[in-house]
C-alpha cells in the first residue's frame, strides 16, 4: 500500500514537473515565435522599402509613345489634370515650351475642310483639363517665340487664321486667370513648330509633328533636370534680348495692352490675306464673255483656218 502511494506521489510530481516544463517551454516558444515574427516582419518591411527604393531610383523612368493627334491631345490633358491633384502647391506647376497645333485641334487645317469627331472630343478634353488646372490654382507658364508681323505675312492664309485664333485664346487666358503667364523669348520654339514640350513635376512630354506624335517620360529626377536645361537653353544666363512676360507678374507697365496690340496686328494681317484670297477667287469665278462683248476676247478665240481663193 505504501509503495503504491509513493508511486502515485512520484507520478503526480513527474506529471506536475512535465506540465510545468511544457508550460514554460510553451511560453518560451510563444515569445520566440513572436520575436521571430517581429523580425520577419521587420525584415520584410525593410526589403519592401529596399525594393521600392531600387524601383524608384533605377527602374522608375517609364517611356510611352503616343501616335495620332487624338492620343497625343488626350495624354496631354491627363497630365494637366494630374497636376491639379497634387497636394503641395509648389508642385502644381506646368511649363509649356512652344505651342503645337494640337492646342487648336478644333480648327480647320490648311488643305482640309473636315475635322474628325475624335479631334473634337480630344480638343474638348484638353480644354476641360485646362479648366481643372485653373480650379486647382495651377501655375501655368508658356515660353514661346511670337511671330513678328513680317514673319506672319510669310505664312499661309490658314496659318494666319489659326495663329490669330490661338492669340485670342491666350488673351482670354491672360485676362481671366492671373496664374497664367506667356513669356516671349526669341530662342523659344515658335507657334505651330514641329517640336513642343510640356514639363511638370513628374512628366516630360515631347510633342512632334504638330501634335501627331509624342513621347512621355515619367520620372521626377529627369523632369527636373530637363526643366533646368530648358531654362538655360531658352532664356540663358545673360540673354541678349530680355524675355517679355505677359501676365500678372509682368514688369511691363501695360502688358495686357501690348499683348492686345499683337493680337490686333495679327488679325489685320489675316484680314488682308483673306481679302486677297477672296479677290482671287472672284476673278477666277467671273463668267467669260463671247465675241466682241468682252474686250480682248477675240485674241483668246481659236484662229479660223484661212481659205485661199
Amino acid at each position: 500500500m505504501g509503495a503504491t502511494f509513493d508511486w502515485m506521489i512520484a507520478w503526480l510530481l513527474v506529471s506536475a514537473a512535465a506540465i510545468t516544463i511544457a508550460g514554460v517551454s510553451s511560453r518560451m516558444f510563444s515569445k520566440r515565435s513572436k520575436k521571430l515574427a517581429d523580425e520577419l516582419q521587420e525584415l520584410t518591411e525593410n526589403n519592401i522599402e529596399a525594393v521600392r527604393k531600387i524601383i524608384k531610383e533605377q527602374l522608375s523612368p517609364t517611356i510611352h509613345l503616343h501616335d495620332g493627334l487624338h492620343s497625343v491631345t488626350n495624354r496631354a490633358a491627363h497630365i494637366i489634370e494630374e497636376v491639379a491633384t497634387y497636394d503641395n502647391a509648389p508642385d502644381r506647376r506646368i511649363e509649356f515650351f512652344g505651342a503645337a497645333s494640337m492646342a487648336t485641334a478644333e480648327d480647320t487645317r490648311p488643305g482640309s475642310d473636315v475635322v474628325r469627331d475624335d479631334q473634337k472630343s480630344s480638343s474638348q478634353h484638353y480644354r476641360e483639363a485646362l479648366n481643372e488646372a485653373i480650379k486647382g490654382n495651377v501655375l501655368m507658364k508658356r515660353y514661346i517665340s511670337l511671330f513678328t508681323d513680317d514673319q506672319l505675312r510669310d505664312r499661309s492664309r490658314g496659318v494666319k487664321e489659326q495663329y490669330h485664333r490661338w492669340l485670342k485664346h491666350q488673351e482670354k487666358m491672360l485676362e481671366d486667370y492671373p496664374r497664367y503667364e506667356l513669356v516671349h523669348v526669341p530662342r523659344a520654339p515658335s507657334w505651330g513648330t514641329n517640336m513642343a514640350r510640356i514639363i511638370t513635376k513628374k512628366h516630360v512630354m515631347e510633342i512632334t509633328g504638330n501634335g501627331r506624335a509624342a513621347i512621355v517620360i515619367t520620372d521626377e529626377h529627369i523632369a527636373e533636370r530637363l526643366r533646368e536645361y530648358m531654362h538655360d537653353s531658352v532664356i540663358g544666363k545673360k540673354p541678349r534680348h530680355e524675355p517679355k512676360v505677359y501676365g500678372a507678374s509682368s514688369e511691363l507697365p501695360d502688358w495686357l495692352g501690348e499683348f492686345q496690340r499683337i493680337v490686333n496686328s495679327a488679325h489685320e494681317i489675316y484680314l488682308e490675306a483673306k481679302a486677297e484670297y477672296e479677290k482671287e477667287q472672284q476673278k477666277t469665278s467671273e463668267p467669260q464673255g463671247m465675241g466682241n462683248d468682252s474686250p480682248g476676247e477675240s485674241s483668246r478665240l481659236p484662229k479660223q483656218p484661212t481659205v485661199k481663193q
